[in-house]
């Protein structure tokens, strides 16, 4: 339905006065100014100030010790008039700052309003209100609705502040134009804040009524005359979106809600309210795809008109509108095709045109890559729409090629080998064989085309071609012996300029794992290593090299190569470890310590983390460690800590031993700065390393390192990137640690337990990060609970572990019932790993416990429906499960009706004359036997040599015989007691290979016989 819009609001609300406000507004012109903090916040607009520190370390020590003064203080500086606007607007960032949540608290709904006295609280409010009315849009007026917005936000939190709404939609509805504008800043501020809250952490504070109120002014608001207000009511709409599920259900609001937008979005407005209006709808579609159909119609000509503007700031958010759109029907293919209403396949007809169009209106061939541009955003679109249409779209943009590929213009050139690489994804490889076959030599010449932006775009399309299609291009790449192959064309595109040079290099990394994936065999990249290595060696020493991150991009290339050849050059693979130490002790010696000698050494130690992984031996392990220890000792560079790690696992304990001590050093520093996420991480998982190559050498470091990461682990405010890698170093620590590892159990499983415990609906929804830290978090628990446990069995100290192992099954259970969109089948198979190493290391105590139990059956249920999925990772779990079965049923055996003929094959087996033996040894387990079988048991004593015993009498408790008639009545659980175990000759034959696979576990060789 239309929305009509009229020059005024149709009705004025009168706005409610604040409590006190005429009292504070009459005194506030009186109020004595504290100077001290007038001249500390001066100083702290003069960074250069010789006592900016001072004045900082000031301020927070107010905000610490007198905080109630201090925000009352800020409140009286923003509402002087007099004072200095960039002062007031400071006072505005520090008092806004001091309404933030505590960072040390670990409650996310703590409330620092607690800590501020009502009567100051409410002081603020009014006076702080009464700015907001006073006059233009000022740097005092935006500080005054930030704070105003912050405590409004808190106060929804303890839901405080009632008037709140009356008085801010008054505001708004206000014919003052100032007055409205401030409210509708606050506002945006306001759910802005709210809107961060409910995507991080899925919290909505906002009521329905509040929601109802606050979208009907937003609506309103959306047909004023203002243009700056109006750009503010869309940034509103943008933000309350996601809150107004239930109006956007119904029809007519939705109807009226989208009117509102397209109202705004329309011609004639002004640039920055229709930029803001198209930003609301590529919102709108993002939160209410399964029910923007029957808008399209309102939505879609707006979106060609915005288009066809050729305005940054109005066109780009057109096309992320249909992005957004292929975004979602890609993720809807793949996880509800039902649910794909197939919108781009409806307008590719008319969308792909104007895409094409776009691509051509680069102006300037040496523009920015960095800098978003339109023609890039088209180029993105036609790449999402090539991912959802996939081989429709072929036959137009190839009409669009042909047509372009020699054009006069080099930007229509350069959008046609543009359009060219953005459809190599989707598509599939035979639909674009035909293309790639009949293009591909023309591709390759235009790496000498006149316009070094056309180079530059087609360096690029032939690295997306080797990316997505590799063994479309192998058949035409040629020799490298052949000067006019296109190989040897590619290879002498190297030489052009950098941004040339650095799309050969990435089309060079992406060929050599290519090659091998597409092949499977390593023939071409053996081929080529030499020449390739070498011509990338010396393009990364020429002068430009540091242009367009070129000499990254080259030594990534020689990373891909040297991890695809085959061990056959192995030679040349030392040769070049040889090399590239030299050059990296050439670069410590040097005095050049500038941010690009840093970058040249970070990524000269990458090639050698990469060598160490393949060669034989390592020529100079002092000369190496030597080079990396100056760079570790200058900074912690997490690509040398890498190079570190690589190190130690390549040439052992015995021959890194020497430099332990020192490297420790680094370490027990370097796990103390959080500050540097990437090192401090770097150093954890080096630390797993040193623990897990150097064994007991790490034992002297290990209360020192263990106090460093539980301390860590336990802090709420240590970055949630370290807590994984933490989480399984404690459990590589734990391994080698012996009998030291027990001071530090209790703490260690108290957190990983605590770690464990942790959901992935505890977050954000459908966040990404968050979903990969919980499944992180939980590998590294898996692997950490499995260390523990190995540690303390070797150790003899598993009754210290015994009373976690209820928790540890519990965490075990919620892994493997984990929910289809986070399942991880990494974590499942390492859960039934660790469930069976709990067996084998707590025997019967545990099988009875779980050979029955939930979580077995869990177990099954999850492989079964891996295998009903052809996942590819099945084998490894069904041998993790079978493996957990054998454990289970070695000493559980349950003995059921699909058993039935076991006991009797047995006694079969042990009464023959012609027998062999499968185990000498003798050994017990348990089997559950119901009251019909106990005389199958029985029968089959009888017929064991010498009077020997399957089932004990003192087995069934005091009575012995009696107490054992007594238990034929019901089913109940016996000790087996295998005295050498025998079986039919016949039989013998496939009870071995049982036995072979197994491990020879006679125990799970005699539950397959049965």
């Amino acid at each position: 339905m239309p929305v009509r819009c009229s020059n005024g609001p149709t009705h004025v609300t009168k706005t409610p006065r604040a409590p006190g406000a005429s009292r504070a507004t009459s005194s506030s012109g009186r109020a004595k100014m504290d100077s001290n903090l007038l001249n500390l916040l001066a100083t702290c607009l003069t960074p250069s100030a010789p006592t900016f520190a001072e004045a900082q370390r000031q301020l927070g020590e107010m905000r610490q010790h007198q905080l109630p003064e201090f925000v009352r203080a800020l409140c009286d500086v923003i509402a002087n008039s007099h004072v200095n606007s960039d002062i007031r607007q400071l006072a505005g960032v520090l008092l806004k700052n001091c309404f933030e949540r505590d960072p040390k608290s670990s409650d996310p709904n703590s409330n620092v309003l607690l800590q501020v006295p009502e009567d100051s609280l409410r002081y603020i409010k009014v006076q702080l209100l009464n700015v907001m009315k006073s006059g233009e849009e000022s740097q005092s007026v935006l500080a005054a609705c930030y704070v105003i917005s912050r405590i409004a936000e808190l106060e929804l939190r303890r839901q405080g502040w009632p008037e709140f709404f009356d008085i801010i939609i008054g505001m708004m509805d206000s014919n003052d134009v100032n007055s409205c504008r401030s409210s509708l800043k606050c506002v945006q501020y306001l759910i802005e804040d709210l809107s961060s809250v409910y995507y991080n952490h899925g919290a909505a504070f906002l009521s329905k009524s509040e929601c109802d109120r606050l979208l009907t002014s937003i609506v309103k608001g959306a047909c004023m005359t203002d243009d700056r207000s109006r750009k503010t009511v869309m940034i509103c709409m943008q933000h309350i979106l996601p809150f107004i599920g239930s109006n956007m259900a119904i029809p007519s609001e939705r109807d009226a809600i989208v009117q509102a937008i397209c109202y705004n979005s329309a011609p004639g407005n002004g640039p920055d309210v229709r930029a803001a209006a198209n930003d609301c709808l590529v919102q709108l579609i993002t939160d209410y795809y399964e029910i923007m159909a029957p808008c399209l119609q309102y939505i879609v000509p707006l979106l060609w008109q915005a288009i066809d503007t050729c305005v940054d700031e109005i066109a780009i958010p057109a096309f992320e509108f249909w992005n957004t759109i292929c975004e979602t029907e890609i993720q809807l293919e793949y996880e509800k095709p039902e649910s794909n209403q197939r919108i781009i396949q409806q307008v590719i007809s008319y969308l792909l045109p104007k895409i094409l169009h776009t691509m051509t209106l680069h102006e300037y061939e040496d523009f920015d890559s960095d800098t978003w541009t339109l023609p890039m955003a088209a180029g993105v679109c036609l790449s999402l729409c090539s991912q959802t249409v996939k081989n429709d779209i072929v036959p137009s943009v190839l009409q669009f090629i042909n047509d372009n590929f020699n054009h006069q213009q080099w930007n229509h050139r350069e959008a046609a080998v543009l359009a060219y690489g953005y459809i190599m994804e989707g598509p599939d490889a035979e639909t674009l064989q035909m293309l790639v076959r009949d293009s591909f030599d023309r591709l390759c010449d235009v790496l000498n085309d006149p316009s070094i932006a056309v180079q530059d775009t087609a360096a690029w399309t032939i690295g997306r071609i080797a990316s997505f299609h590799c063994q479309v291009i192998l058949p035409y790449l040629g020799h490298l012996d052949d000067s006019n192959s296109n190989l040897s064309k590619i290879m002498q595109a190297l030489y052009k300029p950098a941004r040339v040079a650095a799309n050969v290099c990435w089309f060079l990394h992406e060929l050599a794992e290519g090659a091998v994936r597409a092949s499977g065999n390593h023939d071409l990249v053996d081929a080529i290593f030499p020449k390739v290595c070498d011509a990338l060696v010396r393009r990364a020493n020429m002068d430009d090299a540091m242009d367009k991150n070129l000499f990254s991009s080259a030594h990534s290339s020689l990373c891909s190569l040297i991890s695809n050849v085959s061990p056959g050059c192995r030679q040349q693979l030392g040769g070049m470890l040889e090399h590239f130490e030299r050059m990296l002790s050439q670069s410590v010696s040097a005095d050049d310590q500038s941010p690009e000698a840093r970058s040249r050494q970070e990524t000269i130690c990458g090639v050698v983390q990469v060598l160490l992984t393949r060669v034989e031996y390592v020529p100079s392990t002092q000369n190496l460690w030597r080079s990396l220890c100056v760079i570790l000792q200058d900074d912690l560079s997490e690509d040398a800590l890498l190079t570190v790690s690589a190190l130690i696992n390549r040439v052992g304990s015995a021959e890194f031993q020497p430099h332990l001590p020192q490297l420790m050093d680094i370490v027990l520093t370097g796990l103390q700065r959080l500050d540097m996420v990437d090192s401090c991480k770097a150093c954890v998982e080096l630390t797993s390393d040193v623990a897990r190559v150097m064994d007991s050498g790490i034992q002297p470091y290990v209360p020192q390192i263990m106090a460093i990461l539980l301390r860590t682990l336990a802090d709420f405010n240590t970055p949630q990137k370290l807590k994984p890698p933490i989480v399984t170093a404690l459990g590589d620590i734990a391994m080698v640690s012996g009998p030291a590892f027990s001071a530090f159990l209790e703490p260690s499983m108290n957190l990983l337990l605590q770690a464990a415990s942790i959901t992935f609906d505890m977050g954000p929804v459908d966040n990404e990060e968050w979903i990969w830290y919980i499944t992180d978090l939980r590998e590294g628990a898996l692997l950490s609970f499995t260390g523990i446990l190995y540690g303390q069995k070797g150790a003899n100290q598993l009754d210290a572990l015994r009373g976690y192992v209820s928790g540890i099954l519990q965490f075990v259970q919620l892994v493997v019932e984990t929910p289809q969109q986070y399942f991880s089948v990494c974590n499942y198979r390492l859960a039934v790993a660790l469930a069976g190493d709990l067996v084998n290391a707590f025997g019967s105590d545990l099988s009875v416990y779980l050979v029955n139990s939930t979580l077995v059956s869990k177990i099954m249920e999850r492989l079964e429906q891996l295998e009903t999925e052809n996942d590819p990772s099945v084998s490894e779990c069904r041998e993790k499960v079978n493996w957990l079965c054998s454990l289970l049923n070695g000493s559980s055996l349950s003995v059921n009706a699909s058993h039935s003929t076991g006991i009797p094959r047995l006694a079969s087996a042990c009464a023959t004359a012609e027998h062999r033996v499968i185990c000498s040894c003798s050994t017990y387990f348990h089997v559950w036997v119901d009251s019909q079988r106990l005389d199958e048991v029985d029968a089959l004593e009888q017929r064991l040599p010498g009077g020997q015993h399957v089932v004990n009498d003192d087995d069934f408790g005091p009575g012995g015989e009696g107490a054992r008639s007594a238990h034929k009545q019901r089913p109940f659980s016996v000790v087996l007691r295998l005295l050498p175990v025998v079986a039919e000759a016949d039989s013998f034959p496939r009870v071995l290979p049982v036995l072979d696979s197994h491990g020879g576990d006679y125990r799970y060789a005699l539950y397959m016989c049965l």
